[in-house]
């Protein structure tokens, strides 16, 4: 199957979102995994820094909702999910 546009195997944020953020939010998620596949970039793997458990499990909280696996051209690894 060939994939029209680019793979992103490491992306630990975008356009000012940090996936590692004290902060984070599932809005914010969905604005960068917008930002994201309005560059053409088809498939990425949202990735944290070196950090807490507890970082790991927020990120993970935030980045599920955010998730959209009815798109028909974007994928986001499983591995995060």
């Amino acid at each position: 199957m060939p994939i029209v546009g680019f793979v992103d195997i490491q992306i630990n944020g975008w356009g000012g979102v940090d996936f590692s953020s004290e902060t984070l939010t599932p809005a914010q998620v969905e604005e960068a995994f917008d930002a994201i596949e309005a560059t053409g970039t088809v498939g990425y793997l949202p990735t944290v820094i070196t950090s807490t458990v507890a970082t790991y499990v927020r990120t993970r909280a935030c980045v599920r909702p955010a998730h959209k696996p009815h798109c028909e051209h974007t994928t986001v690894s499983r591995l995060m999910l």
